[in-house]
């Protein structure tokens, strides 16, 4: 027996500070939020700060919230929003040769066919962090390079150059995986 959940009169009781409303605001969103972080954040520890963050602000900001049916997509943009925050401070920069890369084979499409979620997530992960969010940005969160240059304070040719080398970036570890596939094979 399923029940349909009244997200308005949720929100409503979330406003006026019911931690049961809230409660049920965070199970709803927690597990895709979750799975948010992980892709922008380099590791555990920032996706579980930038996930505690954005809840924070979530439910400080619930007010502010004028039309319940927008709450999903309301959720994801202060968490993307925190997410691209805690990039712009991070001071780390990894350097990377991209000069061997080559076309993907019909081999590394199907390792990429095989992985899961979490080894998929695992690969991108290990995108340098400017690679990593503008990749999350256009082709999981559906930005256009126009608003990832806005978002990023960068130029749209460096969004699709960020673009164009985390992809080969990706392809070179699909590469690499599947070179070990095939040895431990």
């Amino acid at each position: 027996m399923s029940h349909k959940v009244d997200i308005k009169k949720i929100l409503a009781n979330a406003v006026k500070g019911d931690n049961n409303a809230r409660m049920q605001i965070y199970d709803l969103y927690s597990g895709a939020m979750m799975s948010l972080c992980h892709r922008y954040a380099s590791s555990e520890e920032v996706d579980k700060d930038i996930f505690q963050d954005a809840f924070v602000r979530v439910f400080e900001n619930l007010h502010s919230l004028r039309n319940h049916q927008a709450l999903t997509s309301w959720i994801k943009k202060i968490f993307v929003n925190e997410a691209l925050q805690r990039i712009k401070n991070d001071k780390a920069e990894m350097m990377l040769d991209l000069s061997d890369i080559k076309e993907p084979s019909i081999e590394v499409i199907q390792v990429l066919e095989e992985l899961s979620v979490e080894e998929i997530t695992k690969v991108i992960r290990q995108l340098p962090f400017k690679m990593r969010v503008t990749f999350n940005m256009y082709v999981i969160e559906g930005y256009s390079h126009a608003e990832i240059a806005q978002n990023l304070g960068i130029s749209i040719g460096t969004s699709k150059s960020n673009l164009h080398d985390a992809r080969m970036y990706l392809q070179k570890q699909l590469n690499r995986l599947n070179q070990y596939q095939k040895s431990a094979g």
